[in-house]
């Protein structure tokens, strides 16, 4: 709120009324204020427009906590007390509310105001008192205006009483937080700073209490409650008694909430019982479950709650003198929890594969006992986890899919718990027990319904070659113009897919699409692949649901040449018929040669076509038009075009020690693939033993084969010969790709244990937080703080907190901070 001098807040009537009481001493007192006389201003009046969300004008609020404090004061023997209004109908200016106390010469002035955003407010609720900061003409702001001193214009009486009303009014109406501030310096200073219009013509010391804000939805509801109201009156009055040493109140005033506990609602008309005394409370309709009881003798107090649906509740409160107790009611539901609904529905048929299980419960659940309790038979791997971290609502994410025509049955034990420890209701007797069940049948592989029935790389799968293809088959062809942006997505970050070739191919009576990548992966990556609900087959069919999954890259070579792309000029493969050890083959149908089908990095890809003859142990052979020589740490790769004929294909390589050694492969597959051997991880085989690669480099590639071991016919095709190997001379990289803007990417692995690594990118320099925060917003561990630069950034979390303990299973949210920039992204830590 923002009071300027000399501003008419109501234009209507412009008198007043000015109430004088003068009181005798009270017989029992323990607070005595004689001889004193304070005014008290009801801010505000009938013409202003303050109102919270529902309507509740801050003016009334203003006048019934001034109304209710003049009582506390007259009960305390105060010589004289004016109201600036008495009725609130009639609309003065502030400058009118000063003479007022000026022409009384009272003691003290207060200002009674509770406070607004001026927006949409659903958080902010701290008390605030102003007090006028004294002015040195003297010194002038670069506008010309007078600056302000830093200090109170009534030293040593308005700071100190402001200072004590802000902790009383913080304590009586349990507000975040309370701070007391010099209105010059608090509305801005030398950038638009004033004097209060109210304050800055006074004669003697005052202030400007607003208490909370009253446009906040909950603190607006509590002060539609008279007693919440007087809670106020009495912590200004208690300042009073106080700052004048008057003697401190005898009593003590109690209240509190009534909620349920599970929704955390405030409870209307539930009745609350206090002993000894046997004193009632109803609370009211406006939704705020608020108590209060004013007055209270010191000691010990017992809190009774019973209502029917709810668990009873007692609890015990000391009361001391001139104190505010508090003892919330959280009420615990009565009935155990129970499942309200399920997906797939008990007995559905054709259910998706990829198809999530939803479970509704009507308790809040914890995650771990659910986890526990939850049985899928045929078992199934994935993730069971809360929806948007509603505990209520929980799904089940197969990590794969489930099998077709496969009945499953699903389980929820009674161990699974509510937030208060209460088992699960299974069978439905209103008691916690009993097992809660159903069973759903998953379509067939023949279904109309087109799905994904296998890919690669698979989620989750890592060290996946940067040259690797991304395969997909679906039980049903389909429509290859939804196979592209942007209803197939493969990108590490949002804003760069990878670009890629798509061949189809029959695999097994399903339909193969192979996504082959222009370019290499970048290593050591997250990429996400995503499908969108908008494929469809041939006959228009749509997929049933999105279909997300994630992988990593292996770390790049640093080196990675390409020796042949198979074009004119390059053919790295010689003549199958002119080599010795070809045999069993059929001359005139077996060849190699360039073609232009399936073509990948140019216009032309290898292609072998081969017959085998009859009852005979064939083997096409091509030498390398120039051996490849392979070291330890170093990769040979290959894009092979599958003939799914199940054929075994061989690469002859001599190792150190003269012998020839096979790494073989059964072309059990059709589309693009990247067939390739690593040095520091592969076997090899010789004879009848397997030997590892490192142990015979440096090996020596020198040629390659297809023998007949399933079918007598067949064609396969080449891309790509590529030889990944450190660099042997200083090279300059060209500079990484600045992201275009900030960016936190999602944690891989993802549910993870121990330890996953976090993504983030910066398109410029700046000044970043990263920390990890529990689903209560409590911090867990700070992961970064401080000045980064530009570029790909990543940062790792073990599960533990900042005690270096190990934290609980559970859902956890990452949280990024960059100037203006701000993203959250969930964890799900499985132990």
């Amino acid at each position: 709120m923002k009071i300027r001098k000399g501003e008419m807040l109501f234009l209507g009537m412009r008198r007043w009324l000015i109430i004088c009481f003068s009181l005798l001493p009270l017989c029992a007192g323990a607070q005595d204020l004689a001889g004193l006389s304070i005014c008290i201003d009801p801010g505000h009046g009938p013409g202003n427009v303050n109102a919270g969300p529902t309507g509740l004008r801050e003016a009334d609020i203003n006048f019934k906590v001034a109304s209710f404090l003049k009582e506390y004061l007259v009960a305390a023997n105060i010589d004289t007390v004016l109201l600036t209004h008495l009725n609130n109908t009639s609309d003065i200016s502030l400058s009118q509310r000063e003479q007022i106390a000026n022409n009384f010469g009272v003691d003290w002035f207060h200002s009674v105001h509770h406070n607004a955003l001026g927006s949409t407010n659903t958080s902010t609720r701290y008390t605030l008192m102003l007090l006028e900061e004294r002015r040195d003409p003297a010194r002038r702001c670069s506008n010309g205006s007078i600056m302000g001193t830093g200090q109170a214009e009534w030293p040593g009486e308005s700071d100190i009483m402001s200072s004590i009303m802000a902790e009383r009014l913080w304590q009586g109406y349990r507000t975040a937080s309370f701070v007391s501030r010099l209105d010059w310096t608090f509305y801005g200073g030398c950038n638009g700073g004033f004097s209060l219009g109210v304050l800055n013509d006074l004669q003697m010391p005052g202030e400007l209490s607003e208490a909370t804000f009253h446009d906040h939805p909950a603190e607006e509801a509590k002060m539609r409650n008279p007693d919440f109201l007087r809670l106020e009156a009495r912590a200004l009055a208690m300042s009073f008694f106080e700052y004048f040493d008057a003697g401190l109140m005898p009593t003590g005033a109690l209240s509190g909430i009534i909620s349920d506990a599970e929704t955390g609602m405030p409870l209307n008309g539930v009745s609350l019982t206090l002993e000894p005394g046997n004193l009632t409370y109803t609370t009211d309709n406006f939704r705020n479950g608020v108590y209060a009881f004013d007055g209270l003798a010191p000691g010990t107090y017992t809190i009774t709650v019973n209502v029917p649906e709810y668990q009873s509740f007692s609890t015990t409160v000391n009361m001391a003198a001139h104190a505010f107790r508090y003892g919330d009611a959280r009420l615990i539901p009565q009935a155990p929890p129970a499942v309200q609904a399920i997906t797939p529905s008990d007995s559905a048929q054709d259910v998706y594969v990829y198809e999530p299980i939803r479970i509704s419960f009507s308790r809040n659940m914890t995650l771990a006992s659910v986890q526990a309790a939850f049985h899928l038979d045929p078992p199934v791997a994935g993730v069971l986890s809360s929806v948007a971290n509603n505990p209520k609502e929980f799904v089940f994410t197969p990590d794969f899919r489930y099998a077709f025509a496969t009945t499953y049955a699903v389980t929820i034990d009674s161990t699974a718990r509510d937030q208060f420890g209460r088992g699960l209701d299974g069978d439905g007797d209103g008691q916690s027990g009993g097992t809660f069940s159903w069973r759903f049948t998953t379509m067939p592989l023949n279904a109309e319904t087109p799905a994904v029935v296998d890919f690669f790389p698979r989620n989750k799968q890592t060290e996946i070659f940067v040259r690797d293809v991304i395969e997909m088959r679906f039980n049903r062809a389909m429509s290859p113009t939804t196979l592209d942006p942007p209803d197939v997505k493969i990108f590490a970050l949002a804003n760069n897919l990878v670009l890629v070739r798509i061949f189809a191919s029959l695999e097994n009576g399903l339909f193969k699409y192979s996504f082959v990548p222009t370019e290499a992966l970048l290593g050591n990556r997250i990429f996400t692949v995503q499908l969108s609900n908008s494929i469809r087959d041939l006959n228009g069919t749509n997929l049933p649901q999105a279909l997300e999954w994630r992988f990593k890259t292996a770390v790049a070579p640093e080196a990675l040449d390409i020796l042949s792309t198979f074009a004119s000029a390059d053919q790295p493969f010689s003549d199958p018929l002119s080599h010795a050890q070809t045999a069993g083959v059929v001359a005139d149908s077996t060849s190699f040669a360039l073609t232009p089908e399936a073509a990948v990095s140019d216009s032309t890809a290898g292609r072998l076509r081969y017959v085998f003859r009859e009852s005979s142990v064939g083997a096409v052979f091509m030498d390398l038009t120039s051996p490849l020589r392979l070291n330890n740490n170093e990769v040979a790769a290959l894009f092979v075009f599958g003939d799914g004929s199940e054929n075994i294909l061989r690469w002859h390589l001599r190792g150190n020690d003269g012998v020839i050694y096979h790494f073989e492969k059964t072309l059990d597959w059709t589309g693009w693939r990247s067939v390739r051997l690593e040095t520091a991880r592969d076997s090899l085989v010789e004879g009848s033993r397997d030997v590892a690669a490192k142990n015979v480099t440096p090996l020596v590639w020198e040629s390659i084969s297809v023998s007949n071991s399933k079918r007598l016919r067949g064609e396969i095709l080449f891309e790509d010969l590529l030889h990944g190997h450190p660099r042997s001379v200083a090279v300059t990289e060209p500079p990484l790709q600045t992201p275009m803007q900030f960016t936190l990417a999602q944690n891989f692995p993802n549910p993870f244990n121990p330890v996953t690594e976090i993504p983030y990118f910066m398109p410029s320099a700046a000044a970043v937080e990263i920390a990890v925060y529990d689903p209560l917003g409590q911090r867990v561990r700070l992961l970064v703080e401080g000045w980064r630069p530009p570029g790909e950034h990543r940062v790792q979390w073990d599960g533990r907190n900042t005690y270096g303990a190990s934290v609980a299973s559970g859902v956890y949210f990452v949280k990024m901070i960059a100037g203006d920039f701000i993203a959250v992204r969930k964890l799900l830590l499985m132990r």
